[in-house]
């Protein structure tokens, strides 16, 4: 505060709001990667993954699960470097040190430290230990508008391309379209691969599961992030739809 402040401006004076910290993983714990195998189990790693969206795992097909919830599921391979980019967490099929197989799920990650969850434990590792161990195989889950449909190409016209415009609007920092648009035509396929391009995907305006996935990261704040916490709104049960 200024010494030079006279007591009734400093009581007239805001408070300069303090940032909200951004969460630091701590040093990693010790993990035995030769005796993995025996707590790491995929239903326990599914489950830590429905937590982490604010749900509650109730022992079905994850995937089937997650639709119930208004929640997409993907499983694909990647590299740390992709899931970083992605940044959601995930469920990933290790290899212990005698090579059984070991399910844990990705919960943070920053350049120096990965918070897992093994066994219903949470651990820290490096990056490259895990790296060492990861098949590359991962399962997530993520948030998107129901209407869009996975993939949309240009020329397409149907509502999800509404949805579409009004993510590129909020991730461009624009203001919404006055009037729907629901064709996917020349101009929108440039915003798409300017995205694309931005985010370090292949720019051929094609909105596959890793643009739709970025562009919901972008517009949907309340979702967990592998590189900072968020205030997770739990999905809604949508019954068996």
């Amino acid at each position: 505060p200024d010494e030079k402040m006279t007591p009734a401006a400093r009581k007239q004076a805001k408070p300069v709001p303090t940032p909200a910290a951004v969460p630091h993983i701590a040093e990693p714990a010790r993990f035995d990667w030769a005796t993995a195998a025996n707590t790491g189990s995929e239903t326990q790693a599914i489950a830590a993954l429905f937590s982490a969206w604010g749900a509650d795992y109730r022992g079905g097909e994850p995937c089937q699960e997650a639709a119930r919830l208004g929640l997409r599921c993907r499983e694909e391979r990647d590299n740390l470097d992709g899931l970083r980019r992605l940044d959601r967490p995930a469920v990933l099929t290790l290899r212990d040190d005698q090579g059984r197989e070991v399910h844990a799920a990705l919960l943070q990650l920053d350049t120096q430290h990965a918070r897992l969850s093994v066994g219903g434990t949470r651990v820290n590792v490096t990056p490259e230990s895990l790296n060492s161990h990861w098949t590359g195989n991962y399962r997530m889950f993520w948030r998107t508008p129901e209407q869009v449909e996975d993939p949309l190409r240009p020329g397409a016209s149907n509502p999800g391309v509404a949805c579409l415009r009004a993510q590129l609007a909020r991730s461009e920092g624009r203001a919404p379209e006055a009037v729907e648009n629901t064709l996917f035509d020349a101009d929108l396929a440039q915003r798409v691969k300017r995205f694309q391009q931005t985010h370090n995907l292949k720019p051929d305006a094609n909105v596959g599961p890793n643009t739709l996935v970025l562009l919901a990261g972008e517009a949907d704040a309340s979702a967990p992030r592998l590189g900072v916490a968020a205030s997770v709104t739990p999905p809604r049960n949508r019954g068996a739809h």
